[in-house]
């Protein structure tokens, strides 16, 4: 998968929101998991759905305030800079 969401074309660009599960490790009682969020999300609202059906897990929906995503955007700095190819 590498630091960027896998596109299924070349140069596109989800039209909403997107969270991506990369990289986790855990024990038998906590699991952690690294997400991508691609885009960023507009101020607001930002509903996270998931499911699980093969571990019975139905479709569930949480509602968070995308501001401290922005607000973490916002503090990002690059480790490298870009290459154009």
């Amino acid at each position: 998968m590498g630091f960027f969401p896998e596109s299924p074309v070349e140069g596109w660009v989800p039209s909403h929101p997107v969270l991506q599960g990369g990289g986790g490790g855990g024990s038998p009682h906590v699991v952690e998991r690294d997400q991508w969020l691609w885009l960023l999300p507009p101020p607001g609202r930002l509903r996270i759905v998931c499911q699980w059906p093969d571990r019975g897990i139905e479709p569930t929906t949480t509602d968070l305030d995308a501001g401290p995503f922005i607000e973490a955007a916002d503090r990002a700095v690059p480790f490298w800079p870009l290459i154009e190819p």
